[in-house]
């Protein structure tokens, strides 16, 4: 079975500086710990302090719950840390999609119709 977060419960821990939530694979409960350096990565503006950081958690929540399945399928362990690193290529997919929308604005125009009439397969 594979790696689930049914529930959205998590817990600032102030001795980690990070946020822990847990995931479930069958019946066994895994341990995740998203540490402040990431959540900065993913979230640049948010405060520094126990409600920035789990605001930054709550609205990052699938992408960070995405990051934890990938970690969790390299190797099983007891818990799990979420670091900066784990959310390097942030912006060089932002820029990706962006690259891939101008290319596709750009044939539109090249072929004369309205954008808003082509059907994208």
């Amino acid at each position: 079975m594979a790696l689930s977060f049914p529930n959205k419960s998590r817990a600032f821990d102030a001795t980690r500086r990070a946020v822990r939530f847990w995931g479930y694979d069958s019946a066994m409960e895994v341990a995740f710990f998203v540490t402040e350096d990431a959540l900065k990565r993913v979230q640049p503006d948010m405060q520094s302090n126990e409600a920035g950081l789990l605001r930054a958690f709550d609205s990052n929540w699938d992408l960070i719950c995405r990051r934890a399945a990938k970690i969790y399928a390299r190797g099983r362990k007891g818990s799990y840390d979420l670091v900066g690193a784990d959310f390097l290529n942030l912006g060089r997919n932002k820029r990706r999609r962006s690259r891939f929308f101008i290319r596709a604005l750009m044939a539109w125009s090249d072929c004369g119709e309205d954008p808003g009439t082509l059907s994208v397969p």
